[in-house]
């Protein structure tokens, strides 16, 4: 029994003892804890006055900074991309401007096109002021008539025609060719009142009252006249000047007594060509006249006649110029 209590003894001795020291230890450590959580109350106190959940709080806020710190950085960066979009706005701000200069470039030169354009219709128009000048007639009649028509009054017995010469000069001047005449191969007709004229020159439009103008032809005539040389048919040459016909002269003169005395023909009294036996040859005749500058510029030659026929008035190369 003894044996038996004494084991019985010594067991719950020995499980005492690990019991007591487990008791102890947590005892010291759940001591240790307690003054911990003490310490940290009071700082807690001392700072802010907060409790403990504020100061979870808290350290919940220093891992938000930390976070905040990384979004600071992140928005760091966007603004600097920011800039650097900005520059480039600036640089095309800059192209921009060197597009407007060269637009005000390009209408500079459109001016100066303008400018040149300008220049060369006045110089246009200064050419077509000048146009009187150098031939606006010229007609030898060898290969037509030169457009000559009789005129419609006097038309009194008219002989003129073209052609070859048969009569008078028995040829035209030069011996060859063909010319107008009151009659190519006879004499005029008696009595007669009668005119060929030449088309319009409108070229005699383009001058002004003062230019001169030159009319030059041959001419070989001869009229009636008796043996005491009196002569009484004749012709000569007129100009239209817009409203009526007018008598031009030659140069120096109609030769002989230089009036027609051929009564009852439009002709009579005017001065011209009349005979006293003396011009049968072909003759260079030369007018100088000026204040003609309408564009239905005409000439044209006449016969008066009423005395006993002769070959009459014979033309060649005829020339009207601005010289």
């Amino acid at each position: 029994m003894y044996y038996l209590h004494t084991r019985h003894h010594v067991h719950v001795k020995s499980l005492c003892f690990p019991g007591l020291f487990l008791f102890f230890l947590f005892f010291i450590l759940f001591s240790t804890s307690c003054a911990k959580g003490t310490v940290r109350q009071d700082n807690t106190d001392a700072g802010n006055g907060s409790d403990l959940p504020q100061d979870a709080s808290q350290q919940g806020d220093g891992s938000a900074d930390t976070d905040t710190d990384v979004d600071t950085d992140s928005d760091t960066d966007t603004d600097t991309d920011v800039d650097t979009d900005s520059d480039s706005d600036s640089d095309s701000d800059t192209d921009t401007d060197a597009d407007t200069d060269s637009d005000t470039d390009s209408d500079t030169d459109t001016d100066s096109d303008t400018d040149t354009d300008t220049d060369s219709d006045t110089d246009a128009d200064a050419d077509a002021d000048s146009g009187c000048s150098g031939v606006l007639f010229n007609e030898n009649f060898d290969s037509d008539n030169g457009g000559m028509t009789l005129s419609s009054t006097p038309q009194t017995n008219p002989s003129w025609n073209w052609g070859a010469a048969t009569n008078g000069p028995g040829s035209c001047h030069g011996g060859s060719g063909q010319c107008w005449a009151t009659n190519i191969s006879g004499n005029y007709n008696d009595p007669e009142d009668s005119c060929i004229e030449t088309p319009e020159i409108s070229s005699v439009g383009t001058c002004s009252a003062s230019d001169t103008l030159r009319l030059t032809f041959n001419l070989w005539f001869r009229f009636w006249h008796n043996m005491l040389g009196d002569d009484w048919d004749g012709a000569n040459v007129q100009a239209w000047n817009g409203t009526q016909w007018n008598v031009l002269t030659p140069n120096g003169g109609y030769p002989g007594d230089g009036t027609v005395n051929a009564s009852g023909t439009s002709l009579h009294n005017q001065p011209g060509y009349s005979d006293d036996g003396n011009y049968e040859t072909w003759l260079s005749e030369t007018f100088d006249f000026s204040g003609y500058t309408n564009p239905d510029f005409k000439l044209r030659f006449c016969l008066g006649a009423n005395d006993g026929p002769k070959p009459g008035v014979y033309i060649d190369n005829l020339k009207i110029e601005a010289p």
